[in-house]
């Protein structure tokens, strides 16, 4: 990704951070409403190996920057309609994204943990670095598990148990334990 200020966003300059994606745009309320709470957990947790990533759905660029200056949103920011008028649509439809704002949760490894409007997200996220849920999904390939002794399907068990627990009003990350769980037990 192009940021607008010309930097390169790649999968590198993420790597071992949980990333939170905003979509917002000027026009919408909401968007501009949670803008202190999410400077406030940027703050917070930046120093933890958070990474915000904003995507600003404004049509009119020049807009968008200067909400982005006068907030003064200090992390990276993107806008889809940067780089040629279609890429927007483009985007819209790659993304599926329906309303703003959104919000998209990536553990370390890039895996959606939260996906959705700011509170719930923001919730997660707040678990997440203040280490009452997992930075990564545990995740185990059919052949890992064939090949695991008794005692280490026990002990990742335990370890898959209570973050399954933990990550209950988190859909993508429930059911991605969910499934490791039920990996472990096959």
């Amino acid at each position: 990704l192009t940021t607008l200020d010309g930097e390169q966003i790649t999968t590198e300059n993420v790597a071992g951070k949980i990333v939170l994606v905003d979509n917002w745009a000027t026009w919408c309320g909401p968007c501009m409403r949670k803008m202190p709470k999410l400077k406030e957990r940027y703050e917070q947790w930046k120093a933890s190996g958070l990474e915000i990533i904003g995507i600003d759905w404004d049509r009119d660029v020049a807009k968008g920057k200067k909400a982005i200056t006068r907030e003064k949103l200090d992390w990276p920011q993107v806008n889809p309609y940067a780089a040629e008028r279609d890429h927007g649509d483009l985007w819209d439809r790659a993304t599926g994204i329906t309303a703003l704002p959104y919000l998209v949760l990536l553990d370390e490894k890039g895996l959606v943990m939260a996906a959705g409007q700011p509170d719930l997200v923001m919730e997660t996220m707040d678990k997440v670095m203040s280490g009452d849920l997992p930075r990564t999904f545990p995740s185990w390939t059919p052949e890992q598990v064939s090949g695991m002794t008794a005692a280490e399907v026990r002990q990742n068990l335990v370890a898959v148990s209570p973050a399954r627990q933990g990550a209950r009003k988190t859909p993508a990350m429930s059911d991605h334990l969910t499934d490791q769980f039920n990996q472990l037990m096959s």
